[in-house]
């Protein structure tokens, strides 16, 4: 999501971020693999996981969020006055409305009262209410932080009535207060403390808890290693001053206020973004490879991270079908601030044969004397005359088209 509003879709063939044109004016952005949900300063949410529309019955949001596992997409979306509204696919219990029936309007999570922070998972949502968090959702890992026993069960979806724990209305965890913020992954949770301290339950089979691989609770998930689960909040050591974290598959990242970043979990391709696929990380590192970032995305077997200077870096491993994108050590991948918004109308306007002049860029990192020219228009370099005929251009000058 550019500054502008705009946004922008990773390509694998390229290697570059591609714009989308039927979505703008965007303040936030909340995607999975299912489901891609932006926030209008206006408050209203929109859905463009297709073709791009508003999403019925939502005004005055602050913030979204959605998750999605096999195509089971659900959406979170925080009103000012902090309710708290769901909707999409009910695998799970995961819309809290004590059901497990989809439903594709928003409607208020039940019982919640005024929330403050919310996060969702693949299958389970958090939200913070009066500094305490409750959860909902799957809990075969632990991730709702209840402890061994669950209110409900669950029926997984195509699993010939096979069925999971679960909490079908969202239930308080235990032995937390003063939280500020909370995420949630593939069946992990994570909560920052107002002091800036993390906890972590849920799925430790990568490390991915932080808490060095001491967990010990037990767990119905088949693939979770034994004994790597933690079914109440542990709290994550090494960890001071947190101000966000993003919780992806497998790995999560954590960053202060002064941008320092922290990972941990999985590594087999590089996602820690620590310089190179390696052994997984079970309590977190510093990354010393990028600086300070302003920004940070923890994904299935990937990172994304934002430094001040706009450019976007990715490391790790993205396929959604077919063959895969595997970078293990962090590449640049956008230039946010390379492309300002250049030529803008009114919405639903097209002229043809009318002037549009774009803002001044200038250039970084270019040698001297590189060429320069604009297929069907005219560019001019450091407020000079305008021409259509190629020419160089170099470090420092600044150019319009």
């Amino acid at each position: 999501l550019r500054s502008d509003g705009r946004v922008f879709g990773f390509s694998t063939g390229s290697l570059q971020y591609v714009m989308r044109g039927d979505i703008a004016n965007l303040a936030r952005m909340a995607v999975s693999a299912s489901m891609h949900l932006g926030l209008r300063a206006d408050g209203t949410v929109w859905d463009f996981s297709g073709y791009a529309e508003p999403v019925a019955g939502l005004v005055d949001i602050t913030a979204i969020a959605t998750g999605s596992f096999n195509v089971q997409p659900f959406g979170l979306a925080l009103r000012a006055d902090g309710v708290l509204f769901a909707w999409g696919s009910n695998a799970y219990g995961k819309l809290g409305d004590g059901t497990e029936a989809n439903r594709w309007t928003p409607a208020a999570v039940p019982g919640l009262g005024v929330v403050t922070a919310m996060a969702a998972g693949q299958t389970h949502a958090l939200a913070v209410v009066g500094g305490e968090v409750w959860g909902w959702g799957e809990n075969d890992a632990g991730q709702l932080g209840i402890g061994a026993a669950s209110p409900h069960v669950c029926e997984i979806p195509g699993a010939g009535g096979a069925t999971h724990p679960c909490a079908k209305s969202p239930v308080k965890v235990p032995g937390l207060a003063n939280v500020v913020a909370v995420a949630a992954g593939f069946r992990t949770s994570f909560a920052i403390l107002a002091d800036g301290s993390v906890r972590a339950w849920g799925n430790d089979r990568f490390g991915q808890l932080g808490t060095g691989g001491t967990a010990t609770g037990s767990c119905s998930f088949p693939n979770a290693s034994a004994g790597r689960c933690a079914n109440t909040p542990q709290v994550v050591p090494g960890l001071t001053g947190i101000a966000r974290i993003s919780a992806g598959d497998r790995h999560v990242l954590a960053m202060k206020a002064d941008g320092t970043l922290y990972a941990w979990g999985y590594n087999g391709f590089g996602g820690l973004m620590t310089g190179g696929a390696g052994p997984d990380q079970l309590s977190p590192v510093a990354v010393t490879t990028l600086g300070a970032v302003v920004a940070i995305d923890a994904a299935a077997d990937f990172s994304n991270v934002l430094r001040a200077d706009g450019r976007v870096f990715f490391a790790g491993y993205y396929g959604a079908s077919g063959p895969g994108v595997s970078l293990p050590s962090p590449v640049p991948v956008f230039w946010l601030d390379l492309f300002p918004p250049a030529f803008v109308t009114e919405a639903g306007v097209t002229a043809f044969g009318a002037r549009f002049e774009s803002n001044a860029i200038t250039t970084a990192g270019i040698p001297a004397g590189s060429a320069i020219s604009v297929a069907g228009g005219e560019y001019a370099i450091d407020g000079g005359a305008w021409t259509a005929a190629p020419g160089t251009i170099g470090p420092g000058q600044s150019v319009r088209v």
